[in-house]
């Protein structure tokens, strides 16, 4: 097993690298791929970064998150269509072709606003929202 670190942050994807290499003896397969998922060729380079180093892709988290109301378009980006593509390139392009298994798993990840509402975080409640309702899907 593998594990592709995909963030923007370099520092805290490689304080979190550096946690599982001393966690996990086999230090060859744990990667960080510098990416800004609301970029979508940024988003696809580490799906075929992925898929290069280890030859499969079983297992799929959409996790990236912001709170920022005041560029609620950057909010919805990262919280919202990101998740969105993340989901369609592992469906689309990589889970069938690389997926070892017979099926490939996705894990969206979203937040209790996305089952709750807070009005002074109206983007950020209506993109996890969406999240939940792609879940229901």
């Amino acid at each position: 097993m593998g594990v592709s670190i995909v963030d923007w942050n370099e520092k805290m994807a490689t304080n979190l690298l550096s946690y599982l290499m001393e966690k996990n003896e086999n230090h060859g397969r744990i990667f960080f791929v510098k990416t800004d998922v609301s970029k979508e060729e940024e988003f696809e380079n580490a799906f075929m970064k992925t898929a290069e180093k280890f030859r499969n892709i079983d297992v799929v988290i959409n996790n990236a998150g912001i709170i920022n109301e005041l560029q609620w378009e950057k909010t919805v980006a990262i919280n919202l269509e990101a998740v969105l593509r993340g989901t369609y390139l592992a469906i689309d392009k990589y889970l069938p072709k690389y997926s070892l298994g017979k099926e490939g798993v996705i894990v969206n990840v979203s937040s209790i606003l996305g089952l709750d509402v807070m009005e002074t975080l109206p983007t950020y409640t209506a993109a996890k929202h969406g999240i939940v309702g792609l879940g229901k899907y």
